[in-house]
């Protein structure tokens, strides 16, 4: 607090989190929003993508669109990877007016090229959907991979999956999915290691891009059921309960 009260724009912003998250003290939104708001004026970048993203949600502050593009894009212009990657957000989502499928991939493309393993991740699923760009399984396959040496295990199964299947640019490879989905089974981090165990069983059934294998077959089987049932009991203990 002396410190931000002093003029620290990091401190501004350290405060501003602590407050709007109740870490250490009394959780005031309002309060934090003033805080970040006093960084982000400061040109403290954290602050500018923080203050966008507020007014993104109406959090201490009311939802406005045009705030939240404006700091955001500000926090872009000034390097901000995550800025980039929620500016993707809203122009997806529609939030901006219509016509913003281009905007939505240039700025996720800068996040990616930002080094933001989200951003890489997202783009990926982007070619590989082709919901906002054309279906381009080679460009998503690069970027999935960028994402995985990155630290995402996640895109470990979009990988697996992009061998299996080939498509635009990509030769299906089983050996290779194969490779990939033993990887993400054996870190078990992140989610879908149940279904890469499950397509391990089919592959070890099978014989197809792994030496077939019964006794394997039926370790995987087993292995994705528990992983299965698991990830409902936490998600039935996580979500809250539907209203008739």
């Amino acid at each position: 607090m002396p410190l931000a009260k002093g003029g620290s724009a990091d401190a501004q912003y350290k405060l501003a989190e602590m407050l709007v998250k109740g870490i250490g003290v009394k959780k005031n939104e309002l309060e934090g929003a003033k805080w970040c708001r006093a960084a982000a004026e400061k040109g403290y970048v954290p602050a500018e993508c923080q203050l966008g993203r507020l007014y993104e949600d109406g959090i201490g502050v009311r939802d406005d669109i045009n705030q939240a593009l404006h700091w955001l894009q500000l926090a872009c212009n000034h390097g901000s990877a995550q800025a980039a990657y929620e500016l993707s957000g809203i122009y997806a989502s529609g939030m901006a007016g219509p016509g913003g499928d281009q905007k939505a991939v240039k700025y996720c493309r800068l996040a990616a090229e930002r080094g933001l393993p989200a951003g890489e991740h997202l783009l990926g699923d982007i070619y590989r959907m082709g919901k906002l760009a054309q279906v381009n399984c080679k460009e998503a396959l690069k970027w999935y991979l960028k994402a995985a040496d990155d630290g995402d295990p996640e895109a470990l199964y979009f990988i697996g999956n992009l061998y299996y299947e080939g498509g635009s640019g990509v030769t299906p490879n089983h050996k290779a999915a194969a490779a990939v989905y033993l990887q993400l089974f054996e870190r078990k981090e992140g989610g879908f290691y149940s279904l890469a165990a499950r397509r391990l069983a089919d592959m070890y059934h099978t014989g197809d891009g792994l030496e077939k294998n019964d006794v394997l077959a039926r370790k995987f089987l087993r292995a994705s059921q528990v992983l299965n049932s698991r990830d409902e009991r936490l998600n039935s203990e996580l979500m809250p309960a539907q209203a008739p």
